[in-house]
């Protein structure tokens, strides 16, 4: 992402530190979101241990009143764990705010386009709003965490096909079908519009003229 913002004329220790400070949104919105849309079924998705949900939520919602004050912390550990500049100088907090906001949207929508990837898959929807939120924000996060696996691939897998089939919403074969189908789409979504942007970048990009005068 550095590389490729310095290419662009943007500078890549803002680059380096936007990504950081975007994941660590990123995680703790999610964490949040999960445990907010899952309440209902936590007793179920942790074998009734209920006291633990309510430690975990008061937690994460403290955690992400903290953000704006915690947040130079947070960067300057991640700077002595990757060895990368990352200063981005004081982050305002209405920055902060409007990440906080935008990523809680974007689990809600992640959550909404997966139940209906899952209606899309195997004809039907069973279960509520929330539980697609919970389905979809619990393993994702997981696998975000898992950062020895490439994408998460196999940590995020398995545990999205535990949560469909505790909160009822498949099958273990529609379960299945659901974890694979969803691992290639995501695998898709991902690639394909960084491709064509790439593309674009390439047409777009102006020659390079040689002494001669000649184009490259």
């Amino acid at each position: 992402m550095s590389t490729m913002s310095e290419t662009a004329g943007v500078s890549a220790v803002a680059a380096a530190g936007s990504a950081v400070l975007n994941t660590i949104v990123n995680i703790a919105t999610g964490f949040l979101v999960a445990l907010v849309a899952g309440w209902r079924s936590f007793d179920t998705l942790s074998s009734g241990n209920t006291g633990v949900g309510i430690a975990l939520l008061v937690v994460a919602l403290g955690g992400v009143l903290l953000l704006p004050t915690a947040m130079p912390y947070l960067l300057e550990i991640a700077r002595r764990v990757t060895g990368r500049a990352l200063d981005l100088g004081p982050i305002p907090r209405r920055a902060i705010a409007i990440a906080l906001a935008g990523n809680i949207v974007a689990w809600l929508m992640y959550g909404a386009a997966f139940e209906l990837f899952v209606r899309g898959v195997i004809g039907s929807a069973p279960g509520t709003f929330a539980d697609y939120v919970t389905a979809y924000a619990w393993p994702y996060i997981l696998g975000y965490l898992a950062i020895l696996f490439p994408g998460g691939i196999g940590v995020r897998d398995s545990a999205l096909a535990v949560a469909l089939g505790a909160l009822r919403l498949a099958t273990p074969p529609q379960a299945v079908v659901v974890t694979v189908t969803s691992r290639l789409w995501l695998t898709v979504l991902e690639l394909v519009p960084g491709f064509i942007y790439l593309a674009r970048g390439a047409r777009r990009r102006p020659a390079t003229t040689l002494r001669n005068g000649s184009n490259l």
